[in-house]
């Protein structure tokens, strides 16, 4: 299981440092592809930014999946 001082990482990465400034969107990579909140076994620690991401109503690309990958090529070029 992660330890705790990647466990942090993830949020703050995911939420800002003093969780006012979060990310506009999540890239990720994992080998189960997870883009919600059914992980499993194969999640490993990024999970924990997916689910920080998913609950903030932040985007999470996984570029795991090719639909994935399409959906960043799409919401990027909006930017």
């Amino acid at each position: 299981f992660p330890s705790h001082d990647s466990l942090t990482r993830n949020i703050f990465q995911v939420l800002g440092l003093y969780f006012g400034e979060p990310s506009s969107f999540l890239i990720c990579y994992t080998p189960d592809g997870l883009e919600d909140l059914n992980y499993t076994k194969h999640s490993g620690g990024t999970r924990t930014a997916i689910f920080v991401a998913y609950t903030n109503n932040i985007p999470i690309f996984n570029i795991k999946n090719k639909h994935s990958q399409h959906r960043l090529e799409m919401f990027l070029s909006g930017l």
